[in-house]
């Protein structure tokens, strides 16, 4: 069928608008099967030579394994761990130095004394 014999100024309206949701549709089944028939040529393709359809969306999905675990750098080993503490407060609060500075600390700091008032010597 040549599509451009077809002139479509000569259609009305309504008409017009069937035709155009109805080759929408058809397109997108099409399109559908196509990426169906793709899928299962590449499954094919890729069993022929050992790997199963896991292993195929595993590579698709950026890496991560069947059991969805992500390659790639090892989690830091302190991940979790307590930090010793690091300074400690004059009514003997500790804190290890990490994340934002503690409520007993902030009124001290503003008042012009500096964290390094309150470090533990490691003596």
């Amino acid at each position: 069928m040549n599509i451009e014999n077809i002139d479509l100024d000569k259609i009305d309206l309504a008409t017009l608008k069937k035709l155009a949701d109805s080759a929408s549709e058809k397109f997108q089944k099409r399109k559908q099967n196509e990426l169906k028939d793709m899928v299962a040529r590449w499954l094919s393709e890729a069993a022929s030579v050992g790997y199963s359809s896991s292993d195929v969306m595993a590579e698709l999905r950026g890496g991560r394994s069947a059991g969805g675990a992500k390659r790639g750098r090892a989690p830091r080993a302190d991940k979790g761990a307590t930090a010793a503490p690091k300074y400690r407060g004059p009514n003997g609060e500790l804190w290890s130095g990490r994340g934002q500075a503690p409520k007993w600390m902030k009124p001290l700091l503003a008042s012009g004394k500096k964290k390094e008032d309150f470090l533990i010597s490691k003596a």
